[in-house]
């Protein structure tokens, strides 16, 4: 996670996804009586219009994690932009699936009809992205709350080094922070506990190493190159795995790799 998209879809994409479905049984169902819309075209036609923009929320959403990697999927700019961006592309689809599945008679004048689309459409296809949204990131925050106890404990009473397989005990090259878990690599192998990346680094604190995202830490002696991509950078390990550099972490990464290097 951490700002990443998944390769498939996930369980919060499957809840948006849902949720949408239900909305557009909700809007089907409470069509006026004076609707000569057959029933199942209408039903089919409010299907198509929840779950094809939430397909597009959810994919212009992926699409920004992936060219802004540093900015977490579920951050509410990221949100704002992508819902801005779907109910602008998706206004003239709403309008085709009028025309030619709710039985609405083609526009003589088609930027009117299309502004009159939008001013219907937009503002409650953007406020459920947000909503739904909203009740995602709570309930991340509950789960998070509940499994911290369990985190503490395992760090005070453990290490991280204790909660390592045998086979993967050694000194960490680097780390990476996926919700509540940590996969970490060392010099022995790897593993993915249930751990904090707060607290494993304070563990380290003999150990030259930088955190280059903050849902990344990584050895200095184990990078083999810096590159800047824009505004932001990659570090690429001797390992061959590549590790994203955040903008506001660029000056301090440089600094500290030159530091390494004399």
């Amino acid at each position: 996670m951490n700002g990443q998209p998944a390769a498939g879809v996930d369980n919060h994409e499957r809840y948006l996804l849902a949720a949408a479905a239900m909305l557009g049984a909700l809007f089907a169902a409470v069509q006026p009586d004076d609707n000569v819309t057959p029933w199942l075209a209408l039903a089919v036609q409010w299907q198509l219009q929840c779950l094809l923009p939430m397909a597009l929320f959810i994919g212009a959403r992926r699409a920004i994690a992936i060219v802004l990697p540093q900015h977490p999927a579920n951050g509410w700019w990221v949100l704002i932009l992508s819902g801005s961006i779907v109910v602008v592309a998706f206004t003239p689809i709403a309008l085709w699936l009028d025309i030619t599945m709710g039985g609405e008679t083609p526009p003589v004048h088609w930027v009117g009809a299309l502004l009159d689309e939008f001013g219907g459409f937009a503002p409650p296809a953007f406020a459920s992205w947000l909503a739904l949204n909203y009740v995602v990131k709570r309930q991340d925050s509950v789960e998070e709350a509940a499994h911290e106890p369990l985190i503490e404990q395992s760090s005070a009473a453990n290490g991280l080094q204790a909660l390592l397989p045998a086979s993967a005990r050694g000194v960490p090259v680097q780390m990476k922070a996926e919700l509540q878990y940590l996969a970490v690599t060392t010099d022995r192998g790897s593993a993915l506990v249930l751990y904090s990346l707060r607290d494993a680094v304070a563990e380290l604190a003999g150990v030259q190493g930088i955190q280059p995202h903050r849902s990344h830490w990584v050895r200095l002696d184990a990078v083999a190159a810096f590159e800047r991509r824009g505004r932001q950078g990659r570090l690429r390990l001797l390992d061959g795995t590549e590790v994203p550099v955040s903008r506001s972490r660029l000056a301090n990464v440089k600094i500290a790799l030159e530091q390494q290097n004399r």
